[in-house]
Order: C-alpha cells, then sequence, then structure tokens
C-alpha cells in the first residue's frame, strides 16, 4: 500500500487529481468536492484548483478524531 503524501509534499496549488491521490477517492468524488463549495475553490479556465492551505484547513476541520467525544 502506498503512503499517503505528508502536506508539506502537496503542491501550493491542488487540482482534483492531486486531491484525489491524497485522500484515497475517486477522481469523480474528488470533482463533487471541489463542486460541493465546502473547499475555495479557484476556476481557471475550464480547471478548478485548491490554494493547499485552504485544502489543509478542510482536512483538519472535516476530520473525524475518534478521541473528541471521550
Amino acid at each position: 500500500m502506498k503512503q499517503a503524501m505528508s502536506y508539506d509534499e502537496l503542491p501550493e496549488m491542488l487540482s482534483a487529481r492531486d486531491i484525489s491521490k491524497h485522500l484515497g477517492i475517486s477522481l469523480g468524488s474528488s470533482y463533487k468536492l471541489l463542486k460541493s463549495g465546502d473547499i475555495p475553490v479557484t476556476i481557471v479556465g475550464k480547471r478548478m484548483i485548491v490554494a493547499r492551505e485552504s485544502y489543509i484547513e478542510w482536512v483538519e476541520n472535516n476530520t473525524n478524531r475518534a478521541n473528541e467525544s471521550e
């Protein structure tokens, strides 16, 4: 199994493919996530890109932490 990328290894601007690889989800699911409006997206031509800092903030805010409820 491939080891997950650390935040430091992510590019400054992430594509749907980058997010797909980092989260371990399909490319289609990555596009659905980007289109949902939960993550601040910048449109460049037909591409949707996300600033690394915005993505990291979203991941941190949307990660279930098992010990929080204890």
